[in-house]
């Protein structure tokens, strides 16, 4: 076993801290030696692992500076949706140097979206439409808004891809999820980098069909 599962911590309101991830096998063994110098060698390594590994909380305690020694992202990346709960929230994986908030600022400012990342009906005001008070934005926000169905493009050095999605335990229409990857990506790489980066109750959740249109 090359990685360790790590555990989220449920008792904080911080999301990034309460999603699962991995540490590398060399942090499991210092966490473990640590813990079985408190608790005993009653339970290995691997049987604490397939039991779901150490919490954030608890590697933080046992192997200080673990997540300092995860490999950083070679491209970054920023998710912005529904998560968890009600509302749109901002997404960095858990081994990214960036901040979520911060990152949403860079990439709103590249984009020219000002500072709230708007769902894919917003592409009708790039794409020269009336906006939100017309009938015609009206009639689009009911009648297009089909899970899954959203777009890709690339500007300011970032790629978007941007759908509908009320998966993610805010079921008002108007919920999306978008994918920023910085450079310039097709579609496939996008979501491909999404499935590898994002936390596996987030595909877990969502049943339906991807059909993105590049504009």
């Amino acid at each position: 076993m090359d990685d360790c599962p790590v555990q989220g911590d449920q008792g904080t309101r911080d999301y990034a801290r309460r999603q699962p991830g991995t540490c590398s096998r060399t942090d499991g063994e210092r966490a473990w030696a640590a813990y079985a110098e408190e608790y005993g060698t009653g339970q290995s390594l691997d049987r604490l692992c397939a039991r779901g590994g150490f919490s954030r909380g608890e590697m933080d305690m046992y192997a200080p500076g673990w997540v300092d020694t995860m490999p950083r992202p070679k491209v970054r990346f920023l998710y912005q949706g529904s998560l968890r709960g009600s509302g749109i929230s901002a997404w960095v994986p858990r081994n990214s140097l960036d901040d979520a908030y911060r990152l949403t600022e860079e990439v709103a400012h590249a984009i020219g979206w000002g500072l709230y990342l708007d769902r894919p009906g917003k592409i009708h005001e790039l794409r020269g439409h009336r906006g939100r008070g017309s009938a015609e934005y009206r009639s689009y926000e009911r009648a297009d808004e089909v899970e899954g169905r959203g777009v890709r493009f690339a500007k300011g050095g970032w790629t978007i891809v941007n759908f509908f999605d009320r998966s993610g335990g805010d079921s008002r229409y108007g919920m999306h999820s978008m994918f920023a990857l910085e450079g310039d990506w097709t579609i496939e790489e996008v979501v491909t980098h999404a499935r590898e980066v994002m936390p596996p109750t987030f595909w877990q959740t969502r049943t339906f069909t991807l059909d993105i249109q590049d504009v």
